[in-house]
């Protein structure tokens, strides 16, 4: 079996059991959307009147997401730890890195879903108009999405690894997502305020640079991290 095969199979059977028991976006929406509203809230209608929707969105909507994705990296490798379902992966005749691509896969499906309610939300809370910035946006989300699951997958197998909880992989993940972060609330911005997405090439291609050395080295570290 290809490593592309087996991966999609393994992305298919996280997402199966998302669909049937839904915990991880469920957790994930309630935290994202609490994160927004705490945000609104604080902030108040005086401020959110007074600032443009590129300068509010960016923070909230990214802050949001980076906390709300712990937990979805988090909870797919909990599945494997609970019947030791990951000696079961190990032991298959295929190339161990298959199996952080398909979690990388499904962990990026779960990020766009909850985009896809939260991103909305945030426009009708702070007053964007997101039609017309529909296509620059989706491919600035899409973009920064990857870079954040593939950092968040390969740290959520460490910590899974190492018996952790959440409060570890934060701690490893945030300043390792740093770069994708700030990249990310810079292009979101020029995105919201309408402005070609050359202005903002240095953090595009940042954002290329870090997803593409992030998945390689997850990918040649995986197996040794499999490693009893």
């Amino acid at each position: 079996m290809s490593m592309l095969r087996a991966a999609y199979l393994i992305a298919r059977k996280d997402l199966r059991i998302e669909v049937r028991g839904g915990d991880a976006l469920a957790l994930m929406g309630a935290l994202a959307l609490a994160t927004v509203f705490a945000f609104a809230f604080t902030l108040g209608e005086r401020t959110m009147n007074t600032l443009a929707p590129e300068r509010l969105i960016p923070p909230v909507l990214w802050t949001a997401l980076a906390f709300a994705s712990l937990v979805g990296f988090r909870q797919g490798w909990a599945h494997e730890a609970e019947h030791d379902a990951l000696s079961g992966l190990r032991l298959a005749p295929v190339d161990r890195s298959a199996i952080y691509l398909g979690k990388l896969a499904a962990a990026l499906v779960l990020v766009l879903v909850l985009e896809a309610i939260l991103v909305p939300v945030s426009g009708v809370i702070f007053g964007a108009d997101l039609i017309p910035i529909a296509g620059p946006l989706t491919l600035v989300l899409l973009l920064h999405s990857y870079g954040l699951c593939a950092a968040g997958t390969f740290l959520g197998a460490l910590v899974n690894r190492l018996g952790r909880g959440e409060s570890l992989a934060a701690i490893l993940l945030l300043p390792v997502a740093v770069p994708i972060l700030i990249s990310a609330g810079k292009c979101t911005s020029a995105a919201l305020a309408g402005r070609p997405l050359g202005e903002v090439r240095f953090w595009m291609v940042l954002a290329g640079c870090f997803a593409a050395v992030i998945t390689a080295l997850a990918v040649v570290l995986f197996e040794p991290l499999l490693e009893e």
